[in-house]
């Protein structure tokens, strides 16, 4: 099946919607607000019950809460997810269809990736290919609860980053409501507010390096175990590639840079000119360094079970998504401006171009994958 052209038209709007953005003053809101628009309308605008997997059964159980009693929310699946639930219900009672559900739900995530992109990234164009490419838009397209979980995820992190406890720990809980799988990111809300020294960190990331070899080694026993423990039933239903896979190496590579780009591992002191520059040696982390740090290695963590079964890889999707800022960050660092010198520019230029086209790349790949070759807008529905 070949995969429609709306999706090459999405792409090349991407980029005019960047070239577009540069003719404003506050070019990184226009870009993100043009390219929110573009990946939500064409996510929203979808005929749900042709475009995705599971459209067909997100709408049976929509339309099947209609006219129901609120009660009704907890018998869907075993009292879990009910916050997603609840929803459907309010929803459905009020009259709205499920088509308008469905565009409200996807655009609730595109404009949720594309504040955090705004508040955090300072290369919004790249940041959005991530998202695309590393497979979480694609991804919204079938997994509506799971979706709506990892935006709720990121506003509960944006909330932490802006020191607003309580108001993370909402969005937290309305994540977990909203698909259980979210409870993945409870260790880092327990361990955020946590001070823990550069110099803490850099002897606990050596320590850990010879139990890191340990669990890649013996990824597929662990996975089989941590199944049998958490989801029984899902136990010989997979089959396991052994291989580690490019995400993972993926994440491992930028984990890396990142921890290279905020100075986890530098000297404590620089000669220039013959004159020694002692700087301090072990600065605190900022909030937003050290909880993105602890999100890019948790992603590493779970990915690398991924060679078991894809649901490790969906569940690493709410500490993947993450990348779409640490990616960017890592890149704009003083820290690798001043390792790359003057070469820096034309290197970013050649990284830049190299990684969105592999996001490019990417990006049609997942749709094979999330089986949204065919695109149908709601309008084209019979």
């Amino acid at each position: 099946m070949t995969i429609s052209a709306i999706y090459y038209v999405s792409i090349i709007l991407l980029f005019i919607c960047s070239g577009v953005s540069s003719l404003f003053k506050n070019k990184k809101l226009v870009a993100c607000i043009l390219s929110c628009l573009v990946l939500g309308l064409l996510l929203g605008l979808r005929d749900p019950l042709v475009v995705g997997v599971d459209g067909i059964r997100y709408a049976r159980t929509y339309e099947g809460l209609a006219g129901k009693d609120i009660s009704s929310i907890f018998s869907i699946k075993d009292n879990a997810n009910i916050f997603f639930y609840f929803l459907n219900w309010l929803l459905s009672n009020i009259g709205v269809s499920f088509q308008i559900f469905s565009m409200l739900s996807g655009f609730f995530c595109t404009v949720v990736i594309s504040y955090f992109i705004y508040r955090f990234s300072d290369m919004p164009l790249l940041s959005f290919m991530l998202y695309i490419g590393l497979g979480f838009y694609t991804f919204a397209f079938s997994g509506q609860k799971e979706a709506m979980a990892m935006a709720l995820v990121i506003l509960s992190c944006i909330a932490l980053f802006d020191r607003k406890i309580a108001k993370s720990w909402i969005f937290y809980i309305l994540a977990v409501l909203s698909h259980y799988t979210a409870i993945v990111f409870l260790p880092i809300l327990l361990i955020s507010r946590s001070k823990i020294s550069k110099k803490v960190l850099k002897y606990l990331l050596i320590a850990a390096i010879p139990a890191a070899i340990a669990v890649i080694y013996f990824r597929v026993s662990l996975a089989r175990w941590i199944t049998s423990v958490f989801a029984e039933h899902y136990l010989d239903h997979y089959t396991i590639t052994e291989s580690l896979g490019g995400t993972f190496l993926f994440a491992i590579a930028f984990t890396l840079l990142y921890i290279f780009s905020i100075g986890l591992f530098r000297s404590s002191s620089i000669k220039q000119g013959g004159t020694e520059l002692v700087r301090q040696r072990y600065v605190e982390l900022s909030s937003f360094e050290r909880i993105i740090l602890y999100v890019c290695i948790a992603s590493c963590i779970i990915q690398v079970f991924s060679s078991y079964a894809y649901a490790f890889t969906r569940l690493a999707f709410y500490y993947l998504q993450f990348f779409v800022v640490s990616i960017p960050y890592s890149l704009k660092t003083d820290r690798i401006k001043r390792f790359l010198g003057r070469y820096y520019t034309i290197i970013m230029m050649i990284m830049e171009v190299v990684l969105m086209g592999l996001m490019i790349y990417m990006f049609f790949a997942h749709i094979e994958g999330e089986r949204i070759q065919e695109y149908k807008f709601i309008w084209e529905m019979r």
